[in-house]
């Protein structure tokens, strides 16, 4: 019997940006503080079960806070993108040989406009 070993990766992107509006041109005054930094992400992913026999399938599940743009991608003999998915959920996946599935989700933005 061949066993397939699923393994968990999270990835978290920080990021943050001002958005100018109105002109081109933008006056900041020096008492204006900047915006307060944004919560950190957090995520988590998990298998169940992570071990399994060929051909079978386990229910991956995860769940993000403080996120956007969250996605799965699965590295194995090829590398397959899952997809966009919401910020918590599961969904069931039959690897055809040991795979990685790696969790992707990117920090809020703080913004302000000038």
């Amino acid at each position: 019997m061949k066993h397939a070993i699923v393994r968990l990766t999270a990835i978290l992107t920080l990021s943050a940006s001002v958005i100018l509006g109105g002109c081109h041109k933008a006056k900041v005054a020096s008492t204006v503080p900047p915006p307060p930094p944004p919560d950190a992400p957090t995520a988590s992913l998990t298998a169940g079960p992570q071990a399994i026999e060929k051909g079978q399938s386990t229910t991956l599940s995860w769940e993000t806070t403080n996120a956007k743009d969250v996605s799965i991608e699965a590295d194995g003999v090829t590398t397959e993108t899952l997809g966009a998915v919401e910020a918590h959920g599961s969904m069931q996946v039959t690897p055809g040989d040991s795979t990685t599935y790696k969790l992707y989700a990117k920090a809020q933005v703080a913004q302000r406009q000038l």
